[in-house]
């Protein structure tokens, strides 16, 4: 027989399974493993080796017990031989408390944590042996642990054997006695009634005697929300004669008082009558103290996850929302809102945020902080005047709180915490939180809570000074930006606005002081509300800004209205604050001033104020550079008749004089450039020749060169610079005088003249080698010939002098080809239609390049004749095809296009040797490799090939630019690495006669 303490662990861990045992085995358990029960054939033989081993307790790995079907835990309880054994699932911190509660609804007597220390571990082990052992003892008259065994004690029994009235009377009396004395209630129902209670169950309800509690309903001293779960167990353990697991429930002491107890019940017969042994332990102390640590838990959460809220939300209404959502979902409260004081008339406290069960309640109420207002006797209120935390756990009984009570405990607000959210010494607003039932926290929750408060405060505060940062540097960057305005209008306007943003002001002015008239101004930019207004003269006697002219800066927070009751503009404006800062020249001289207005009282001043004093030397720069570009303008205004194009630019590349010939060479108009960067304009990322063009002039004083610049469509320009520095009275450098010279046509025309030269002189040398070379393959050829006709000859020698022969042929075409180039070959030209040619040859042309290469051709109809040479333009067409297919190893498209077009003076000059007038254009395209930019103009070249050794010879591309222009034609290519090469033939137009 095992012992009373014997345990089976059942675990899919084996590293678990060893830790578990040898906490057991400390704990003094007998202890039996099974790794898995995959270990086992099936389920069968672990319900086998249960029963052999017969534990008292199987500790099971819950991810093993089975579906709510079939599986072990089904199956244990299923079997009648292993009833008594208690079953306890071990589970982790992944499992959720509803697959721990529908465990314990399969049958499972327990559910425990693996992290449970070794002391509770044991208890909990312990009281499920001590269940163990009560279930196999029913019914109560034959349970007698402490009597021994009645069937072998014969000192006994009477004569037959059986046990004598008095000795079952003895025990049962002696059983009594220790059910009495038992310090846990026990007591027993039937019919859903209390038939017995012993002392300690009497105490648990309230009952001063026996007669107090027996005959009463069990369900009456239970609480009314859980009485119909325990009419439904009653009925299965009296009817169906089911054991109850452990589950805590509310009982009424008889006084009403609400107590907590851990209950389990067995089947019992008690007097003849079926009903059940009921085992109780009071837990509301502990059910206390666990609620106590939850809610600090919660407190606890709820801080942890606000302070992360703080780190991650960069914007103050998403972080005062989250904080809300975060109270009711984390923190168990009804509802909380966020609001921030006002200092407006009625001293309102103006709602920012909430969540939880509002139902209307914020909007339908009126907050106040002022003390005089029976709306600003209130929790809120109360809290900003003295700036400490208020807590009011009883609504209902709270009489300062009767303006709101009635709608808070419709909502079912029943105690709300107050907290303050300070600025420093200053509360700016106050964090609400509802409790859902009336109770009385602890310190430490109370003290978690006011912590979460100050760092909201403080988190406030701080993206407050992030979003005054950027707004800030928004502003600045926009005030940066707006030079490239096109017009000064504009300038002053952006700044006025962005101004008024970076301060949060409804109002932003920018005005300039009249000449002669120092007490009147005239704005530049006033923007009200976002949107901009017409400019006005104002004389400034009277005004707040008539102080700016003997102060560099005004400030007014409040009450302006009333302190200048003659300006109907801040009437009209609404206007409570001021702040204005004087414009001055580099001589001190007053030039200008800009003001800004608000409706409401300024709480930070000395902030805004020294914001606006970048701004205002801004704009004072800004008027004195106006008045620079004024005094260059009228200075410059001769250059505009100038052939060269003239401009100015400061020593920041910035445009400030842009004459007439620079519109025109360059694109764009005066307006367009001014304020821009001529580096950005002209260069973009390849202006290191500019730069060094730009630090010569700097250094020296002068720069003479040629510079690659870019036009307003994007073509390249090659000018001659002139560049001159230039100084302000002092001697101090102030801007480059820049004459640029166009000379892209002449750089173009002196590089094709260069080119033309070049290929001309090639094709001399090439014709006249060839024509030496040809006389010498003439006696080569014509001496293999005679040799062939020599019958003596044998068959080694012919085949020696057939290899001569086949070589001279070959060299003959070269030299054909090199006579080609050098425009020395004998053409035979005829007046051809281009498209039947092309037509004609296409057949061709496709075997040649193979099947993975699309063909295609786009022949324009109605095509004017052209007089060529047909077999060497088809050479031509066939060395280009050839070179197509080869920049296409993959596959592409290979396409012959031909069209009439009449080549103006300057798409002549583009070309080599051309002229003006009517061609027929044939296109070669395809969309290979493509040729890098300073590949393209050596193509032509003879012996200059792309190819891999020997693969070229060099002479095709060369072949076909000789046959081209000894047909008067012209030919062109445009290439781009990874796009393609295009090939452009232009053959002289002949009229059809």
């Amino acid at each position: 027989m095992p012992s009373t303490l014997s345990i089976l662990v059942i675990d899919h861990d084996p590293a678990l399974l060893r830790v578990t045992s040898a906490r057991l085995l400390a704990a003094g358990f007998d202890v039996d493993t099974v790794t898995e029960p995959g270990d086992l054939s099936d389920t069968g033989d672990l319900i086998d080796r249960l029963i052999r081993f017969s534990p008292a307790l199987v500790l099971l790995d819950i991810t093993l017990i089975g579906d709510s079907e079939s599986g072990l835990l089904v199956e244990i309880r299923r079997d009648a031989r292993l009833a008594d054994i208690a079953v306890v699932l071990m589970c982790d911190h992944r499992s959720t408390s509803r697959e721990r509660a529908e465990c314990l609804d399969r049958g499972a007597d327990d559910c425990l944590l693996r992290t449970l220390d070794d002391v509770e571990l044991t208890a909990r082990l312990r009281a499920q042996l001590r269940r163990r052992f009560a279930r196999a003892s029913v019914p109560l008259e034959e349970h007698r642990p402490a009597m021994g065994n009645a069937e072998t004690d014969s000192s006994k029994c009477d004569g037959d054997g059986r046990l004598t009235f008095q000795t079952v009377a003895a025990r049962e009396a002696s059983f009594r006695t220790l059910v009495e004395l038992a310090p846990e209630p026990i007591f027993v129902q039937t019919r859903g009634r209390f038939a017995y209670a012993n002392a300690a169950a009497l105490r648990l309800h309230g009952a001063e005697c026996a007669e107090q509690l027996v005959g009463r309903f069990v369900v009456d001293c239970c609480a009314p929300e859980d009485r119909e779960t325990v009419m439904e167990r009653i009925r299965l353990v009296n009817e169906q004669r089911l054991a109850t697991p452990t589950m805590d429930r509310e009982l009424l002491t008889l006084s009403g008082e609400r107590r907590i107890a851990a209950i389990s019940a067995v089947p019992f017969t008690f007097e003849g009558e079926p009903g059940a042994l009921v085992f109780a332990r009071d837990i509301t102390e502990r059910k206390a103290a666990e609620n106590a640590l939850a809610e600090s838990n919660k407190a606890l959460q709820l801080l942890s996850h606000c302070n992360e809220a703080l780190i991650r939300c960069d914007d103050e209404v998403e972080l005062l929302t989250e904080i809300c959502r975060m109270a009711v979902e984390l923190g168990g409260f009804r509802f909380a809102w966020i609001g921030y004081a006002r200092n407006d008339a009625a001293r309102t406290v103006e709602p920012q945020a909430h969540a939880g069960w509002e139902n209307g309640y914020l909007s339908d109420s009126v907050i106040s902080w002022a003390e005089d207002r029976p709306t600003g006797r209130g929790p809120a209120g109360c809290v900003i005047r003295s700036g400490q935390a208020l807590l009011w756990p009883n609504l209902a009984a709270e009489s300062r709180f009767e303006p709101w009570a009635e709608a808070a405990l419709k909502n079912g607000y029943q105690g709300i915490v107050c907290l303050p959210l300070k600025d420093g010494d200053r509360v700016f607003g106050v964090l609400a939180l509802y409790f859902p039932a009336a109770r009385s926290p602890q310190a430490d929750e109370v003290q978690l809570w006011q912590e979460l408060a100050e760092n909201l405060a403080f988190g406030i505060g701080n993206l407050r000074s992030q979003q005054e940062r950027r707004r800030i540097e928004s502003a600045v960057l926009k005030m940066a930006s707006s030079v490239t305005a096109v017009s000064d209008e504009q300038f002053f306007v952006r700044l006025a606005a962005s101004m008024a943003e970076a301060v949060n002001a409804e109002g932003g002015f920018v005005a300039r002081l009249l000449p002669g008239k120092r007490a009147v101004a005239r704005t530049f930019a006033a923007v009200v509300d976002g949107q901009v207004e017409a400019n006005f003269d104002y004389d400034l006697e009277g005004t707040p800004c008539e102080h700016l002219l003997e102060s560099h800066e005004v400030v007014i927070e409040s009450r302006i209205a009333e302190a200048f009751p003659a300006v109907d503009r801040l009437r009209t404006l609404r206007a409570q604050a001021y702040v204005g800062q004087r414009l001055d020249n580099a001589s001190g001289q007053p030039i200008g001033l800009l003001f800004v207005l608000f409706r409401a009282p300024l709480q930070r001043s000395e902030w805004i104020a020294s914001t606006l004093r970048i701004f205002a030397a801004r704009v004072a720069a800004e008027l004195e550079r106006i008045d620079a570009d004024a005094r260059i303008r009228q200075q410059a205004a001769l250059l505009d008749k100038a052939e060269d194009a003239i401009l100015v630019r400061d020593l920041e590349h910035r445009i400030l004089y842009w004459n007439r010939r620079a519109e025109r060479l360059y694109g764009w108009q005066a307006e367009e450039v001014a304020g821009r960067s001529v580096r950005e304009l002209f260069y973009g990322d390849d202006d290191a020749d500019f730069l060094a063009a730009t630090e010569q002039t700097c250094r020296e004083g002068e720069w003479v060169g040629e510079l690659v610049q870019r036009t307003k469509d994007g073509r390249q320009l090659t000018v001659e610079g002139h560049w001159t520095l230039v100084r302000s009275d002092d001697g101090e450098p102030t801007s480059i005088l820049a004459i640029n010279t166009d000379i892209t046509a002449r750089r173009d025309l002196e590089e094709r003249l260069r080119q033309s030269q070049k290929i001309e002189a090639v094709g001399r040398l090439a014709g006249g080698i060839a024509h030496d070379f040809n006389n010498l393959l003439t006696v080569i050829t014509g001496y293999s010939e005679l040799l062939l006709s020599e019958p003596a000859i044998d068959e080694t020698g012919r085949e020696f002098v057939l290899a001569i022969s086949e070589a001279g042929q070959r060299a003959a075409v070269l030299t054909r080809q090199l006579l080609s180039f050098g425009r020395q070959s004998i053409l035979q030209p005829k007046i051809i239609d281009l498209n039947q040619m092309v037509s004609q040859i296409g057949d061709m042309l496709r075997r040649l390049i193979g099947e993975d290469i699309l063909f295609q051709t786009v022949l324009e109809p109605n095509l004017s004749r052209v007089k060529v040479d047909p077999g060497q333009l088809d050479q031509v067409l066939v060395n280009l095809a050839v070179n197509a297919r080869d920049a296409m190893p993959d596959g592409g498209r290979l396409t012959i296009e031909t069209a009439a077009v009449t080549l103006t003076e300057a798409e002549a000059q583009s070309l080599l040797d051309c002229t003006p007038g009517p061609y027929v254009r044939l296109s070669i395209s395809d969309t290979g490799c493509g040729m890098p930019p300073d590949i393209v103009p050596q193509i032509f070249e003879p012996f200059f090939t792309t190819k891999e050794f020997g693969k070229g010879t060099g002479l095709g591309l060369a072949t076909v630019f000789g046959i081209i222009r000894q047909s008067g034609g012209t030919i062109g290519v445009d290439s781009e690495p990874g796009r393609g090469t295009r090939f452009q033939i232009f053959l002289p137009a002949i009229d059809q006669l």
